[in-house]
């Protein structure tokens, strides 16, 4: 059994709790509770992709882990990644996927490549990172 066979109930509580006041998330799926990424860089990675008008409520992360997440979750279990559910907020958009937390720049510019994101997060300086930018 992976670690994405938890219920969801907790993930999507811990999503909702985490957004309050704030315009984004990561949320690990092994351990809701567990503190935010505060150093690395989390990569967000291709399939599981929804995008809102609203900011997600707990029924929103639910139907989307049912309908793509855990899907996405599992691959990068299986490949030895700690996933988590990322939310973030652009220009009036709202977009949950299922990322993952690397330690080195090297790694997260590979994955984000890989995986045709645009930007990845770094963690401890708390903003993005636009991949191009890495690549000139």
């Amino acid at each position: 059994m992976t670690e994405t066979r938890m219920s969801i109930a907790p993930i999507a509580s811990a999503v909702v709790q985490a957004l309050i006041g704030t315009s984004g998330c990561s949320v690990s799926i092994a351990d809701p509770a567990a503190p935010a990424p505060s150093d690395g860089f989390v990569v967000s990675l291709p399939g599981a992709e929804l995008v809102l008008v609203l900011k997600p409520d707990a029924a929103d992360v639910s139907e989307w882990w049912a309908d793509r997440g855990r899907t996405v979750a599992d691959a990068a279990a299986a490949l030895g990644h700690r996933p988590l559910v990322g939310v973030w907020e652009d220009h009036g958009r709202w977009y949950l996927d299922v990322s993952v937390h690397v330690e080195g720049l090297s790694e997260a510019i590979t994955i984000a490549e890989r995986g045709g994101q645009l930007a990845i997060w770094d963690a401890a300086r708390a903003e993005p990172i636009v991949v191009d930018s890495l690549l000139k």
